[in-house]
């Protein structure tokens, strides 16, 4: 079962750090998670969201940049 409320914060706390550091990295997916998390009903939409979050994680991975802090809040969603 994903914590809906511990995965919003966490997503909030990257939505932090993104801005703190000017980057525009991640900013959209966040937001939408967030307010799709908002408006989740069920865990099978929790865990779908969860699903969504990783992947584009990944992709910010492959191409982005992400420093110590993040990658600490990165590992905790993961392990969701």
């Amino acid at each position: 079962m994903i914590d809906i409320q511990q995965l919003a914060q966490m997503i909030q706390d990257l939505t932090a750090m993104s801005y703190a550091r000017t980057d525009q990295q991640g900013l959209k997916i966040y937001q939408s998670i967030l307010e799709r998390l908002k408006l989740c009903q069920s865990d099978e939409n929790a865990r779908e969201l969860h699903r969504l979050l990783c992947n584009a994680l990944l992709g910010m991975e492959a191409h982005g940049f992400f420093q110590k802090d993040e990658w600490q809040i990165i590992e905790r969603i993961r392990a969701l």
